[in-house]
This record gives structure tokens, C-alpha cells and sequence, in this order.
């Protein structure tokens, strides 16, 4: 009874992210030129991995696909890379 109400109480507090869904679909975005160029970009590469506003925001499933067919989420998404590597 007590774990219940444990994982009631703390479900809106996991602040975890999902390794293994990120680097599902960071290998998804890698079928795209314009992600490889990023990806091994210098400036960005070490983002994918310890950046968590990037890894999040690889964490979530829909946001990936507009990344893959919306350029303007694209524009976003390097400028969010770009606000984080200053």
C-alpha cells in the first residue's frame, strides 16, 4: 500500500529521461543528411549525449517527426543547439 501511494505521488515527478527512446530516435534522424551534419558537427556532437534540453527534446517521439518533415522544426531545433553550446 504504501509503494502505491509512493509511485501515485512521485508519477508527475520522474524527471528521467528514456536513454534507450533517444538513441532510437537519434538513429532514426540519422537516415537524413542534415541530421548527420549536425551530428558530427563538433560544435553540437557532445550536446546529443549531455545536453539535456536536447535530450529531451530527442526524447519525445513527435517532435521527431515534425523534425523530419517540417524545415521550420528544424530552423528551431538548431537554433536550441545553437542557444546551447554557448
Amino acid at each position: 500500500m504504501i509503494n502505491f501511494l509512493l509511485r501515485l505521488f512521485s508519477a508527475g515527478t520522474d524527471q528521467s529521461l528514456d536513454t534507450h527512446k533517444i538513441d532510437q530516435n537519434i538513429e532514426r534522424l540519422q537516415q537524413y543528411n542534415w541530421f548527420q551534419a549536425l551530428y558530427e558537427d563538433q560544435k553540437y556532437h557532445r550536446q546529443f549525449f549531455v545536453n539535456r534540453k536536447v535530450r529531451e527534446y530527442l526524447q519525445s517521439k513527435p517532435r521527431v517527426n515534425k523534425l523530419i518533415n517540417n524545415e521550420k522544426a528544424r530552423k528551431k531545433f538548431l537554433m536550441l543547439l545553437e542557444e546551447q553550446s554557448r
